[in-house]
């Protein structure tokens, strides 16, 4: 889509297109760029093309340098680099990769695409604190969050924090409901796919090893005395390695919230709570845990 503006300046004659707001703002543009008029029967036929539009940038500000036209200047400087970046990047030679990312941001600090890269980048060399960094600064230059969020959900996820994994991953979909308009971009499609099947696979968050029952009868699970031990019943080993993160404590809470009149849920809760060290925040759940079993019991007992 575009409007068909033409804008004439001195003997040139350009098409002003408009970029989606999304892609405009990834690569630190006006969200109107430039185009020949005389490419016009071009853009009808085969679509947008960036070379022809960096084409008509760099002839635009021949004619006239004016500073409405800066965002133009740094992407005209940062074309080729791109162009390198995209080749190293597919050649897996993130070394030379990086270096062309630090000339891009000699150019253009502000660029979001290069922070993306750049989390891509050490996230691909399992330099996970470095992919955390540069998804994180990019998530603080831009509106539009999918990419960012998928990528630190990606790192938590490698990492293995679960709990933060799950929380970028609905940030994901929930920031994503609330803008329909991006989703079917070509650079996210791949971003959705692996959301999806990194939250299948982050389905053994509920099944993690919280202990076992030999652990419960060495006393190494510190149970708190006013709750009855019957009622502590330790999940199935699965086997799988969880380390809480930042966002462990809101996740609980959550799930404490929700399941305020589930006992069973409740317990599998305060014990993954216990067993990560979380006492004051368990011995409130186990205290629900008392109160449901108490007045299940009391039921019981008015019934018979």
């Amino acid at each position: 889509m575009y409007l068909a503006i033409l804008l004439l300046v001195f003997k040139k004659k350009y098409l002003i297109l408009e970029l989606d707001a999304f892609e405009a703002e990834f690569y630190h543009l006006p969200q109107f760029v430039p185009y020949f008029e005389k490419d016009q029967k071009k853009l009808d036929t085969h679509g947008f093309d960036w070379n022809s539009c960096v084409e008509a940038m760099k002839y635009l500000l021949e004619e006239d340098a004016c500073d409405e036209y800066r965002l133009y200047k740094l992407f005209v400087k940062k074309w080729d680099y791109y162009k390198k970046l995209t080749s190293y990047i597919d050649s897996k030679n993130y070394t030379e990769a990086q270096k062309i990312v630090n000339q891009i941001l000699s150019v253009d600090i502000l660029d979001p695409s290069v922070y993306l890269n750049l989390g891509n980048i050490y996230f691909c060399q399992s330099q996970f604190l470095k992919a955390q960094q540069a998804y994180l600064k990019g998530l603080e230059i831009v509106d539009f969050k999918t990419p960012f969020l998928a990528g630190l959900a990606k790192t938590y996820e490698a990492i293995g924090h679960y709990d933060d994994a799950m929380f970028y991953w609905f940030e994901v979909f929930n920031w994503s409901l609330a803008h329909k308009e991006i989703e079917e971009l070509d650079l996210l499609n791949q971003v959705f796919e692996d959301s999806i099947s990194s939250l299948l696979r982050l389905k053994v968050f509920d099944k993690l090893v919280e202990g076992s029952e030999q652990v419960a009868q060495q006393d190494q699970l510190v149970i708190p005395d006013a709750i009855p031990r019957s009622l502590v019943k330790l999940d199935q080993d699965y086997g799988a390695e969880f380390v809480p993160g930042h966002n462990f404590l809101r996740m609980m809470r959550r799930s404490f919230t929700m399941n305020y009149n589930q006992q069973q849920k409740l317990n599998s809760l305060g014990v993954k709570l216990v067993h990560h060290k979380f006492t004051d925040f368990a011995v409130k759940v186990f205290e629900r845990v008392y109160e449901l079993s108490h007045f299940k019991q009391n039921q019981e007992l008015v019934l018979n």
